[in-house]
């Protein structure tokens, strides 16, 4: 890929300040790509994140960037009302939306614009992942992100079902905006869902070959699981029937003792070896899926 290269807006909603935020902006600023433009989104001028963006343009003066500050006072989700001017202001075709706390590089945002190239394909996601952190909540994080949530999201993907998490993800303006645009999806707290369907109807949704990296430093075990509890409480409000009855009936123990009792029942297989069984083959395979997923070695034995 040379100058003829698609250009690419980076749109990034931000609030507040934690430890890393510095590093992953940078992390954008440092990108080489020949033709992209950074979009920075805050709520007002007394957000903390604002003197980083500062601090890093002045360091890197070349870098094409914009800060909106404020946002539209029709839209219900916080984040989109804080994108909507950027993503008006956007002047590519492409937008690419990510999260403070996702990490970019050149290969990441080469192979998301080199697919979305694709006269057929509306938008290209980024399965999440995380980065290398020290800490038992760390480690269970990296486990959950790596064996469970990947199981679900590749499989989903592979059936040709619209399984996209909004942490970074990049598009065709063109065809959102025949989708009403963004500001339109600020009336869903879970915008990314009911967006990237809206696109789904429009092209195909393809994965990036890369995860992206949440990097968010060392976190505890109890901030991992008020997270997972959030999610949760946003889901059940959206597919109660899924997630509350039919996913947890999806998970290793009662896949095991249904499969079990009905082995039993039809071949007189003993269940109690089948389920000793079936526990360590779910165990190796979220192993294998989670070591192909790090690609580098584990941080942990």
């Amino acid at each position: 890929m040379g100058d003829d290269v698609p250009g690419v807006s980076i749109i990034k909603p931000l609030m507040g300040v934690d430890p890393l935020l510095e590093y992953n902006l940078e992390s954008h600023f440092k990108l080489t790509y020949p033709k992209f433009e950074l979009l920075f989104c805050v709520h007002d001028d007394q957000d903390a994140a604002v003197t980083v963006v500062n601090s890093l343009h002045e360091r890197y003066p070349q870098v094409d960037m914009q800060l909106f500050i404020g946002g539209v006072n029709d839209v219900v989700n916080p984040m989109v009302q804080n994108m909507v001017p950027a993503y008006d202001a956007a002047k590519y075709e492409y937008v690419w939306i990510s999260s403070s706390r996702i990490e970019a590089s050149n290969e990441i945002i080469f192979d998301l614009a080199s697919k979305l190239q694709q006269s057929n394909v509306a938008l290209v996601h980024q399965i999440p992942f995380t980065t290398d952190n020290p800490g038992f909540g760390s480690t269970v994080e990296k486990i959950y992100f790596g064996s469970a949530m990947t199981r679900f999201y590749i499989s989903f993907n592979m059936l040709g079902l619209c399984c996209v998490i909004g942490m970074s993800y990049i598009f065709k303006k063109s065809l959102l905006d025949q989708a009403n645009g963004l500001k339109w999806y600020g009336r869903y707290l879970a915008e990314d869902f009911f967006l990237t369907r809206a696109l789904h109807e429009r092209g195909q949704l393809i994965m990036s070959a890369i995860p992206a990296k949440q990097n968010v430093g060392q976190i505890t075990l109890r901030g991992f699981v008020e997270r997972m509890v959030r999610w949760m409480r946003l889901r059940l409000n959206m597919m109660t029937l899924v997630t509350g009855f039919l996913e947890p009936l999806s998970d290793c123990f009662p896949l095991g003792i249904w499969a079990g009792w009905a082995l039993n029942y039809f071949f007189a297989i003993n269940p109690f070896y089948f389920f000793t069984f079936h526990v360590i083959s779910w165990l190796i395979m979220d192993f294998i899926q989670l070591t192909s997923m790090q690609v580098s070695t584990l941080p942990y034995g």
